[in-house]
């Protein structure tokens, strides 16, 4: 009995991990077709992170509403709402930074964005709230990081060409001048 909970709860853990994937990842091409694409450029950024979180709202009543996946019903708690705002004005705020990265860099330098964040996460989880991650932990997030760096080709050839470019000039100095 307690094989099969462990099994659905695997399974209800991997589909949410594969649900939160698809949908980021569509979420990405999609901002990104809509505030640099040739054809659909929309050039308000502002107006599509709001319609995105009205959306969500949305999505959120319906599904608290109907009973959809142990979402609860939506309510608007008096006491609960000052100590909210601070963190949904945050998010909202990332998610239109999101936007404008999106509209004013390649994808690729964004996914190189995006992976900082998981390196101030364990830098500010440290800083701010005193706790230590495991140096194996810390490996793998600077592995990930890395890994978007060299997997981008404007930060790789910056990195080529600036190293070239150290190289060289001490290269030079070794050479006295006349």
């Amino acid at each position: 009995m307690d094989e099969e909970k462990g099994a659905t709860k695997s399974a209800k853990i991997f589909m949410s991990v594969a649900l939160y994937w698809v949908i980021s990842i569509s979420i990405v091409f999609v901002n990104k077709t809509l505030l640099s694409s040739p054809t659909n450029n929309i050039d308000a950024p502002s107006f599509i992170t709001w319609y995105q979180c009205v959306v969500t709202v949305a999505a959120v009543w319906f599904m608290g509403t109907m009973g959809i996946a142990n979402v609860p019903k939506f309510e608007l708690k008096r006491d609960v709402l000052p100590k909210i705002v601070p963190l949904s004005c945050v998010f909202t705020g990332m998610i239109l930074l999101n936007n404008l990265c999106l509209k004013y860099v390649e994808l690729s330098f964004y996914q190189v964005a995006r992976s900082l964040t998981i390196l101030f996460n364990v830098a500010f989880d440290w800083i701010v709230l005193g706790n230590r991650t495991s140096l194996k932990a810390f490996g793998c997030v600077l592995l990930v990081f890395f890994g978007f760096v060299l997997g981008n080709k404007e930060v790789r050839t910056d990195i080529q060409f600036n190293l070239f470019s150290n190289f060289t000039s001490k290269v030079q100095k070794l050479f006295p001048r006349r």
